[in-house]
């Protein structure tokens, strides 16, 4: 192996060799930017035994990489350099050193040495800082998007909504439903639907219909006749159409309804041409009226008109008075006698009755502890003249009809006033009857609305 003889020329390489401490040989680094590969040669020395005067441990900081010098601790290495003699056996001396610039040729090299021993590695070097990183590069284009994922599974299921079926109480068939205001609804018993008619009460006594011509309010338990109630004004823009059954009209009163009365006037008091008829008298100023003495008549005919109420009573009542400033009291005495008969004709009942019912009835006591004894107070006295079955006294009521006819004698039998009190003079002898149609008052007498 050859042995290296101490550079003629300045080394290209960095490198310290220490000998035992002795004063070191110190080479200048090489240029950055020199590259040494085209003029070094392969040198495997660098050990004890090839270069006795250096040890391995005498040769620190070089190393070759990548074809340049850096510092570097290194015990064997492939060592460059730009000029040395290479001997066999003994080294040949140096060649001249090359003018600096352009390196000299490389001498022809010798015959290879026998290699020595590899010497110990040397520490390892401190590493060098690290270098700047360099700009970053342009952001490559996006790649393609890729393909959808599939489908998550299902998730779990939401509790169960509140029904909108309204909870119901009761089971009535075709019963209406309410809504209680609690979210409950009942299904009435006294109410109910078929899809023609509207039924209302707990045995559906009542109901409502339309049969595509006219509303039907009825009654549909006849055994429980009832009454449509209107608590306030009615307007009725066209006919009031009743049934033309019997004893069928208008009633009065809401608490307790009753056909009203109305009055069935009798004619006349002229028809007496007799001893007994009543006189024709002044009876204050201009105003003259009949006048009865005791016994004296008047002859009285009542048509029954269409509007009676069957099977209702009649009431024969006597409106009377005096014209004197100085009664006291008393009473007047008053008689009828009367016969009746059905119109058209018919089979039975058309004859008049063959004995006419009679009776005296007396008025009261004119003094009465209110205005009885006042000049020209009209007093009013009434009987009945009839009753479910006939006497002596009394008409049977279900005999009368629409165009019977009453013929009545009315007698002032005896005037009992006291005082300086004139005869009576009787103003009109009457018959108050029931009425379907005509609206007549609660009562005969006064309060007549009540």
């Amino acid at each position: 192996m050859a042995k290296i003889r101490p550079p003629i020329e300045e080394w290209n390489v960095a490198c310290n060799i220490d000998a035992s401490n002795k004063n070191p040989l110190v080479i200048n680094d090489i240029p950055n930017q020199v590259r040494f590969t085209s003029f070094g040669q392969i040198i495997n020395v660098l050990d004890e035994n090839l270069y006795p005067d250096n040890t391995a441990s005498h040769i620190s900081n070089s190393r070759v990489l990548s074809g340049y010098v850096t510092h570097h601790q290194v015990i064997m290495e492939e060592y460059l350099h730009t000029h040395a003699e290479i001997m066999t056996g003994s080294s040949g001396s140096s060649g001249t050193s090359g003018s600096l610039g352009s390196s000299g040729s490389s001498g022809t090299s010798g015959s290879s040495g026998t290699s020595g021993s590899s010497g110990s590695s040397g520490s390892s070097g401190t590493s060098g800082s690290s270098g700047t990183s360099g700009s970053s590069g342009t952001s490559g284009s996006s790649g393609t998007s890729g393909s959808s994922g599939s489908s998550g599974s299902s998730g779990t299921s939401g509790s169960s909504g509140t029904s909108s079926i309204l909870p119901l109480n009761g089971s009535t068939a075709d019963g209406v439903t309410t809504y209680d205001g609690d979210g409950t609804g009942t299904v009435e018993s006294a109410l109910l639907f078929d899809g023609t008619k509207l039924y209302f009460g707990e045995n559906q006594e009542a109901s409502i219909s339309f049969d595509g011509t006219d509303l039907i309010i009825e009654s549909t338990n006849p055994s429980l006749p009832g009454k449509i109630k209107i608590n306030d004004d009615v307007e009725i823009d066209g006919d009031i159409v009743l049934n033309k059954t019997s004893s069928v009209g208008i009633k009065i009163d809401l608490t307790a309804p009753t056909f009203g009365f109305a009055d069935l006037l009798g004619d006349q008091f002229s028809k007496n041409t007799g001893g007994s008829k009543p006189v024709l008298a002044a009876y204050n100023g201009a105003i003259d009226a009949w006048q009865f003495g005791n016994g004296d008549e008047a002859f009285m005919t009542y048509h029954i008109p269409h509007d009676y109420v069957p099977s209702t009573d009649i009431h024969l009542h006597i409106h009377w008075s005096q014209n004197a400033t100085g009664a006291t009291g008393g009473a007047v005495d008053f008689k009828y006698s009367a016969i009746y008969a059905k119109g058209h004709n018919q089979a039975s009942g058309s004859a008049f009755t063959s004995t006419p019912i009679t009776d005296t009835f007396s008025s009261i006591d004119i003094d009465d502890g209110g205005a009885g004894l006042t000049q020209y107070q009209q007093h009013l006295t009434e009987i009945t003249i009839s009753a479910a079955t006939a006497t002596n006294e009394l008409f049977d009521r279900d005999d009368f009809e629409p165009d019977g006819v009453i013929e009545l004698t009315f007698e002032l039998v005896t005037s009992n006033l006291t005082g300086t009190a004139s005869t009576p003079f009787v103003h009109y002898v009457d018959l108050h009857y029931q009425t379907t149609s005509i609206i007549g008052t609660k009562s005969r007498t006064p309060d007549f609305y009540n």
